[in-house]
């Protein structure tokens, strides 16, 4: 589905294949699921945006080596954390049968943070990157349950 007047930040973006750049975006008015928008001039011009299935905000994506494409994102709702979800096609669709739990057990509210949106959690921003024995390392931001704020990472096979 195209959308129209979507307010979009915190762009992720990656190059699926020479001159194809695939960007995941936050939006504000259609909660919580992710834009994607495509470019095949190598980011001067780009498609409409449409909504995909994927659940969480803000992305990052990556290129594994083996040609998926990966997406972390934040979870902000219960249990709150961060998800991955893998795509075996360039990204055109994900595998939302098989996401992967980074982590469930962050998403609490923090003094740094007002919680004037719902549930007020806060949990995101992962960076993920493939290590030389393929496996992935993704570090976030999370506020566990007792409050604190503090930047973690997980690593895991794809």
């Amino acid at each position: 589905t195209h959308l129209l007047n979507v307010y979009v930040n915190e762009t992720a973006m990656v190059e699926v294949s020479p001159g194809t750049v695939l960007a995941h975006q936050r939006v504000e008015n259609i909660p919580q699921y992710l834009i994607e928008r495509w470019s095949y001039d190598g980011g001067v011009t780009w498609t409409d945006a449409l909504r995909t299935d994927i659940w969480g905000y803000p992305a990052h994506l990556l290129k594994l080596r083996d040609g998926r494409i990966l997406c972390a994102h934040g979870y902000r709702k219960e249990p709150g954390g961060v998800r991955a979800v893998l795509s075996e096609d360039g990204g055109r669709t994900w595998d939302l049968d098989n996401v992967v739990v980074l982590r469930d057990d962050g998403g609490y509210p923090t003094s740094l943070r007002n919680s004037h949106k719902g549930w007020g959690s806060d949990v995101g921003y992962p960076v993920s990157v493939q290590l030389a024995d393929d496996s992935i390392l993704t570090v976030y931001y999370i506020t566990e349950a007792d409050g604190v704020t503090h930047t973690a990472a997980t690593r895991w096979d794809a």
